[in-house]
């Protein structure tokens, strides 16, 4: 595992509950995609007001990680990947915004130059060589993983998708194929 060291590149607000930040920078060089939809990263974000200053730690011969010695410790939150574009050296990660969270606060304030880390990508969707049909279901956290995976899956399979939001504010354009449906439900977390 490596861990990168990421630069914004861009930010734009795409509801008033989430925002696309787009990394970029000589750091993601060897950043390789899974190019499974589910595929995330673990995000180090800086430790302290500066907000280009981020404490890389480094990887362990176990496949973990451990922050140098005498160096603070980097926040870290899991963030699954948006999209990725290797020719243009970009990744995109959707924050859900909300009160009291470390990413969610750091998103909120992103600026072109903020620098974060992110270590190398895992994905996890695995379906069958005969897959016809399946169901996605995500809450607000889990639509940028519900909408890859509905981008790219074969024309041919059935594809239902329950999404959860907030309220109607929160939902996005997505793409759906001819026999593909997608379902929003507002409310949840005790809401509704």
């Amino acid at each position: 595992m490596t861990i990168h060291r990421a630069v914004v590149a861009r930010v734009q607000p795409l509801t008033p509950s989430m925002t696309r930040v787009t990394l970029h920078g000589e750091g993601l060089a060897g950043f390789r995609s899974t190019g499974v939809g589910d595929e995330y990263v673990r995000i180090f974000l800086p430790h302290g007001p500066d907000r280009t200053d981020v404490s890389l730690p480094r990887t362990t011969e176990q496949g973990g990680w451990e922050t140098p010695e005498g160096q603070p410790v980097a926040p870290m939150r899991t963030y699954t990947i948006r999209a990725v574009r290797p020719e243009a050296g970009e990744v995109d990660i959707d924050f859900v915004l909300h009160e009291g969270g470390v990413a969610s606060g750091w998103a909120a304030e992103a600026r072109p130059g903020d620098a974060v880390g992110v270590n190398d990508p895992t994905g996890l969707y695995s379906p069958p060589e005969d897959l016809s049909w399946q169901v996605l279901v995500a809450d607000q956290t889990g639509l940028p993983a519900a909408a890859r995976l509905l981008e790219n899956t074969p024309e041919h399979v059935r594809t239902r998708v329950v999404l959860e939001a907030p309220d109607a504010s929160a939902a996005l354009p997505l793409h759906e194929a001819a026999d593909s449906k997608v379902t929003w439900t507002y409310g949840g977390n005790g809401h509704g």
